[in-house]
């Protein structure tokens, strides 16, 4: 199964949209916009998972030219994900702690 990365996609681009997109190239397994939590918005890339590769019908295309709602798209193979550890959570979690506590208790910073 391969796995690509699709960046520069269009706010309104939606998973079905780039499902269609990649059909001609291979029998797809998932198509997924990847959305912000907190905005609930498309963070602009997705990845698309391809259980078998073909060649595309019309010769000259090919992912480099790959364009979706007048947006060039960039496809590459997608990396594996890097999993944090327990520690580099906990980390994280404690300098946003501390950087929010900075920056909203009152009196904790000078005019």
């Amino acid at each position: 199964m391969s796995n690509l990365y699709v960046g520069n996609l269009a706010y309104a681009v939606s998973n079905e949209d780039l499902k269609r997109l990649f059909e001609e190239f291979g029998t797809i397994h998932s198509a997924k916009v990847i959305i912000d939590r907190d905005t609930k918005r498309s963070k602009g890339f997705g990845f698309v998972e391809l259980k078998t590769m073909k060649r595309p019908k019309q010769p000259s295309t090919s992912w480099m030219e790959l364009n979706l709602k007048d947006c060039t798209l960039k496809v590459n193979i997608a990396r594996p994900r890097e999993e944090k550890t327990f520690r580099q959570k906990k980390v994280n979690s404690s300098l946003q702690s501390f950087f929010y506590t900075l920056l909203y208790t009152p009196g904790s910073h000078s005019n």
